[in-house]
C-alpha cells in the first residue's frame, strides 16, 4: 500500500479517537454539570421551605408573646385585688340563700327611764303576824 495513505488513515483514526476523548470528556463535564444544577434545585427549594417554617414560627411566637402579656396582666390584677375577697363573697352568697336581710350596725341600745315607783320596793305584806 501506498505510505501516505496509512499516515491519513492513522491521522484519522488519531483523530476519532481524539473527538470520542473530548465528546467522553464534554459529557461526563455536563453529566457533573447537570448534577449540580440539581443539587442547587433541591438546596434553593429547601431554603424555600425553610423560610416559610420560619415565616411561620416568627407569626406563632409573636402570637405567644401577645397571650404571654395578656396572662400577665391578668396574674397582675388577679394580686392587685383584696385577699379575703373569697369570705366576702361566700358570706355574700350565704345571705342570699338565706334570705337575710342585708347586715346594718345595731341600733343604739335605749337606756329605760326610772320612775320613782319603781324605787320603792314592797319588803313585806302588811299582814304580818
Amino acid at each position: 500500500m501506498d505510505y501516505d495513505l496509512e499516515i491519513e488513515f492513522e491521522k484519522a483514526e488519531q483523530s476519532i479517537e481524539h473527538d470520542r476523548g473530548l465528546a467522553a470528556h464534554y459529557k461526563a463535564s455536563a453529566d457533573e454539570k447537570q448534577r449540580l444544577l440539581d443539587l442547587a434545585r433541591q438546596e434553593h427549594a429547601r431554603a424555600d421551605q425553610l423560610q416559610k417554617l420560619l415565616e411561620v414560627s416568627q407569626s406563632q411566637n409573636i402570637r405567644l408573646q401577645l397571650e404571654n402579656q395578656r396572662l400577665q396582666a391578668q396574674v397582675n390584677q388577679l394580686a392587685s385585688r383584696p385577699l379575703n375577697v373569697g369570705n366576702y363573697v361566700e358570706s355574700v352568697n350565704i345571705e342570699r340563700y338565706l334570705n337575710l336581710p342585708p347586715t346594718t350596725k345595731r341600733p343604739r341600745r335605749i337606756k329605760p327611764t326610772i320612775s320613782s315607783n319603781d324605787l320603792t320596793l314592797p319588803l313585806w305584806d302588811s299582814n304580818i303576824a
